[in-house]
Order: C-alpha cells, then structure tokens, then sequence
C-alpha cells in the first residue's frame, strides 16, 4: 500500500479542504491576474502549507490551462512540480540552508528567466530557520525582484519573521483542523481503501493528530498497516496508539471527588509500571477535568471528542458532584504539570512521586469546606433567620428506636434489690488470683474468698 498521506495529498484548490479564506484569496488572484511577488503561509504543521504553495505553482505554470484555478495536473509542468522535479519550481528548505551563502546563491539565480514557465517560483520552507543575516541579504530581492520570479514562503513560526520581510509579503494564516473535518477527511479514505471500521474508532485518530491532517492520515496508515484485514474497532486505535481508556480517567477523577487515595495511588502505580506516560496521562486527565466542568455547566460543545455514549456516561457519573471541587482539582494538577513543564522534568519515576503527593493534596484540600458548602449553610442561616427557627448547623438525624421500659410498679409492690454483679472483668479476676496465689501461698478456698472482698 502506498504512503496514504501523499496518495491523498490534494493536487487542486477544489481537493483543498479546511483554509477557505486562504483559498479563496489565491484564486482571486489568480482569476484576476493579480498576483503577488511575495506570499507567507503561516500555521501548524501538517494543514497544507507546502501542499498549497505546490498547488499554487502548478495553477501558475500549468501548460495546458495557463494561469488558472484549474491546472490540467497532466502537463509535464503539473507531473514534474508535484513530483517536486520541475525545473523552475525551486523547493528549498531553510532549516538546512539556512547560511548567508545560500541566500547569495539565490539571489544569483532568480536573474535568469524560466527554463520552460511563464514564472520561475520558488518555495522556501521553514523560513523562520534563517539567520539574520540571510534575512538581510534575502530583503533588497523580496523588495524589488525580477517580474518573472515568485516566492512562497511557509513557516510554523510566524512570529520568528522580522517585520521588514512580513511588510513585503502577502501573509495568509492556515489554521488547525477541527476533529469533525479529520474525522471526515479519514472517513473518505478508509472508503477509497474499503477497509471497514467504527465510527468511533476515528474520533482518539483525530485527537492524537491535534489539528494536523499529516499526522492523522499517517497515524491511520499506520493503524491499517497493523490490523491487516481485521475492522478497525475503538479498542484496537487505543492499543496501537497506546491511549488510555476513557472509562480511567472517569474513575480516576470519580475516585479524586469521593477522596479515595488509596484507589488512585494503585491506579496511577499501575499505569507506572504497564509502562504509560504519566505526563501524557496528566495532560490528558486536565482535558478530561475540563470537558467535566463543560458537561456540568451544560456549557459543552461538541468537539468531536467524546462519543454520544462517552458524555451519556460521563452526565451520569457527575450528576451529583461539586463543580468547586472540579475546578479546585483542576487549579492543582494544572500547578502540577506546569512545574513538570518548566523545570522540563521528563524523569517518570519523579513524575510519579509528584503525582502520588498531588493525589494527597488534593484529597486534603477537598476535605475542607468548599465555597458551595459554606454558601449553602449561610442560604440555611439566612432562611432560619426569615422564618424566626432555630439554625441546625447539621442536617437532622433519624431518631434512635425508643428503648423498651417497664411497666409502671404498683405502690405496694417493693422494690426487688438488683442482682450482684461482678465488678472485676474476667481477664482481671484470673490475673488477680495468680497474684494473690503467688505472693501469699493461699489455697484455692482463700483465694476464692480473697476475691469476693474485691467484688463486695
């Protein structure tokens, strides 16, 4: 099986998903004739920067269409520039060629027309990666450059350009995209490639590719390569791609809201030794946290994170939990992962040990009273106060079944004397006769009446 993220990688604006505005943009421009000398595409990796400028270069230098939103993509031009060959399309990675002496070579060649184009274009990649100094010497050609040539620069780190290459470009930002559009875009695969799966066995691809297309089509190469011929199940994504099941987590932050230590510090241990990552698992349990307080305030938006069962679940679960003691749990393990992130720790067994300590924390910040608890007894106060009743700090407790009395004693009945009862518990009484047998030498009869001085 081919590579899937170049077998799918889209060769025309119309194939082109998310980036809309980007899209519209450059197709005015080119229906138009109002091209720019100088673009910038700026975003995340893997959302179509380069497959955009690659596009853009074949709409310019198709053969058959000319300048056009359509290129043929059947045109030596079209074959060679996706295949990244083409003469006059120049594809330049500025992570490695970065000197100042790459930049003066370009410079050098941008003077001499295209070999077979109407444009010598070129692509620069990670742009950001230059020096100083070839951003200087890159300036004067950007400012003024010969009206046959292109550039299309793309970066993740949009704000490393310095401002006086920004003032020469046509910038368009390329944003992330949202789990709906992945998951859409995977669905459309796996039905060209008719492998059958679960729908949500799609949604833990979406997630672990965090907006980028690239890293969701290559996790699900990867998932299709290791499933062979077997359907993709939700379970089958969790174990290749190593993610903890959502059903922890609710038990884990279940077992934080009933202050049960003991059952997380074995939770956390047990992830410890199956070998997860306990920061990946923390960070995660934050999102889970978060999606929590969402669910309870009835302010969730559908994300395409959860499945319809996994939030049914996940209502019923919290329906009776305190919304502070959510966000109090949260406000710790956010303080938490943020030291693990300054200090850059990395160590899993340190990481464990802080986290066993925030458990404890936790469950003994929790224990104290909680805003809602302290509101709800000053609203009791305040209606006590209204309705002239005494204020019952504690809620009332069932009575205790009534004891069996006696019946009421006739006045001439007299009073049965009680019965004696031994004062001196058994285990006392044997230890006192060894004593007493010990130290005086009394006989058994002695003994006994020993005793029954200490009992009168």
């Amino acid at each position: 099986m081919a590579n899937l993220a170049r077998k799918y990688r889209p060769s025309s604006f119309k194939d082109l998903m998310g980036q809309l505005q980007t899209a519209r943009a450059l197709k005015n421009a080119l229906d138009f004739n109002q091209l720019n000398h100088a673009y910038l595409f700026f975003g995340s990796r893997g959302v179509g920067k380069t497959t955009t400028a690659r596009i853009l270069a074949r709409s310019i230098n198709c053969q058959t269409n000319g300048v056009s939103t359509n290129p043929c993509g059947t045109c030596d031009n079209c074959v060679e520039i996706s295949e990244g060959r083409n003469i006059d399309v120049i594809e330049m990675d500025a992570a490695s060629n970065r000197g100042i002496e790459h930049i003066r070579d370009l410079r050098e060649n941008v003077r001499f027309a295209p070999m077979k184009s109407g444009h010598k274009i070129y692509i620069i990649d990670e742009v950001h990666m230059l020096t100083n100094e070839s951003f200087n010497a890159l300036l004067k050609t950007l400012e003024e450059p010969p009206g046959h040539v292109i550039f299309i620069m793309a970066t993740t780190e949009y704000h490393k350009i310095p401002e006086t290459i920004l003032s020469r470009c046509q910038a368009f930002p390329f944003k992330k995209f949202s789990n709906h559009e992945l998951i859409e875009r995977l669905t459309h695969i796996l039905g060209c490639e008719k492998v059958e799966f679960e729908k949500e066995a799609l949604i833990p691809i979406a997630i672990k590719g965090e907006g980028s297309m690239r890293d969701a089509i290559s996790l699900l190469d990867r998932i299709i390569t290791y499933s062979g011929s077997k359907k993709i199940t939700y379970d089958l994504v969790n174990e290749v791609l190593g993610i903890i099941p959502f059903q922890l987590y609710m038990t884990f932050l279940e077992n934080i809201i009933m202050k049960n230590a003991r059952n997380c510090l074995d939770l956390v241990d047990t992830l410890y030794y199956d070998g997860y990552n306990l920061k990946v698992f923390f960070f995660d349990l934050l999102n889970y946290i978060k999606n929590t307080v969402l669910v309870k305030k009835k302010l969730y938006k559908d994300s395409g994170y959860f499945t319809p069962a996994q939030i049914a679940d996940m209502e019923k679960a919290i329906a009776g939990w305190d919304s502070d003691e959510l966000v109090l749990t949260f406000d710790i393990c956010y303080k938490l992962y943020n030291n693990w992130t300054y200090y850059n720790t990395t160590n899993s067994f340190e990481i464990l040990i802080n986290i066993e300590m925030g458990i404890i924390d936790i469950i003994d910040r929790l224990n104290k009273p909680s805003v809602t608890a302290v509101l709800q007894k000053l609203s009791h106060l305040e209606r006590a106060i209204t309705d002239g009743k005494p204020f019952v700090d504690t809620p009332a407790k069932t009575p205790a079944p009534a004891k069996e009395t006696a019946p009421p004693r006739k006045m001439d009945e007299k009073i049965a004397a009680p019965a004696p009862q031994n004062i001196v518990p058994p285990a006392v009484e044997d230890d006192m006769a060894s004593m007493i047998q010990k130290e005086f030498g009394a006989s058994e009869e002695r003994d006994n009446d020993t005793l029954k001085i200490f009992n009168s």
